[in-house]
Protein backbone atom coordinates (compact mmCIF):
# COMPACT_ATOMS: atom_id res chain seq x y z
CA UNK A 1 0.00 0.00 0.00
CA UNK A 2 1.05 3.45 -0.84
CA UNK A 3 1.43 5.28 2.44
CA UNK A 4 1.59 8.83 1.20
CA UNK A 5 -2.07 8.15 -0.75
CA UNK A 6 -3.46 6.03 2.60
CA UNK A 7 -2.81 8.97 4.62
CA UNK A 8 -4.29 11.73 1.94
CA UNK A 9 -7.38 9.66 1.35
CA UNK A 10 -7.90 9.28 5.26
CA UNK A 11 -6.91 13.08 6.14
CA UNK A 12 -9.87 13.45 3.18
CA UNK A 13 -12.02 11.83 5.07
CA UNK A 14 -11.40 12.72 8.43
CA UNK A 15 -10.52 16.66 8.04
CA UNK A 16 -13.25 18.98 7.01
CA UNK A 17 -10.56 21.83 6.04
CA UNK A 18 -8.67 19.89 4.15
CA UNK A 19 -11.63 17.95 2.39
CA UNK A 20 -12.92 22.02 1.63
CA UNK A 21 -9.67 22.54 0.18
CA UNK A 22 -10.11 19.75 -1.87
CA UNK A 23 -12.98 20.78 -3.34
CA UNK A 24 -12.16 24.00 -4.06
CA UNK A 25 -8.83 22.92 -5.41
CA UNK A 26 -8.08 19.41 -6.58
CA UNK A 27 -5.02 20.08 -8.15
CA UNK A 28 -3.06 21.87 -5.51
CA UNK A 29 -4.01 19.46 -2.31
CA UNK A 30 -2.87 16.59 -4.56
CA UNK A 31 0.48 18.79 -5.30
CA UNK A 32 0.92 18.84 -1.17
CA UNK A 33 0.58 15.77 -0.95
CA UNK A 34 3.27 14.65 -3.34
CA UNK A 35 1.10 11.38 -4.89
CA UNK A 36 2.67 10.02 -7.97
CA UNK A 37 0.79 10.71 -10.95
CA UNK A 38 -1.47 7.38 -11.22
CA UNK A 39 -2.18 8.36 -7.79
CA UNK A 40 -3.47 11.56 -8.72
CA UNK A 41 -5.35 10.51 -11.32
CA UNK A 42 -7.13 7.77 -9.53
CA UNK A 43 -8.42 10.58 -6.82
CA UNK A 44 -9.74 12.50 -9.42
CA UNK A 45 -11.65 9.64 -11.00
CA UNK A 46 -13.11 9.21 -7.85
CA UNK A 47 -13.16 5.54 -8.84
CA UNK A 48 -12.97 2.73 -5.99
CA UNK A 49 -11.55 0.14 -8.03
CA UNK A 50 -8.52 2.33 -9.28
CA UNK A 51 -7.89 3.77 -5.62
CA UNK A 52 -7.84 0.40 -4.73
CA UNK A 53 -5.23 -0.55 -7.35
CA UNK A 54 -3.45 2.81 -6.23
CA UNK A 55 -3.45 1.25 -2.64
CA UNK A 56 -2.09 -1.91 -3.92
CA UNK A 57 -5.31 -3.41 -2.02
CA UNK A 58 -5.99 -7.02 -2.91
CA UNK A 59 -9.71 -8.48 -3.07
CA UNK A 60 -9.66 -9.10 0.64
CA UNK A 61 -9.51 -5.73 1.53
CA UNK A 62 -12.86 -4.21 2.56
CA UNK A 63 -11.49 -1.07 2.32
CA UNK A 64 -13.98 1.71 0.14
CA UNK A 65 -13.33 5.41 -0.25
CA UNK A 66 -16.16 8.17 -0.97
CA UNK A 67 -14.83 11.36 -2.22
CA UNK A 68 -17.33 13.68 -1.88
CA UNK A 69 -17.24 16.92 -5.22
Amino acid sequence: MTEKLSDFLIDLATDPDRMSRFAADPEGELDRAGLTADERAAVLTRDSSRLRRALHAGPADTMTFTLKH
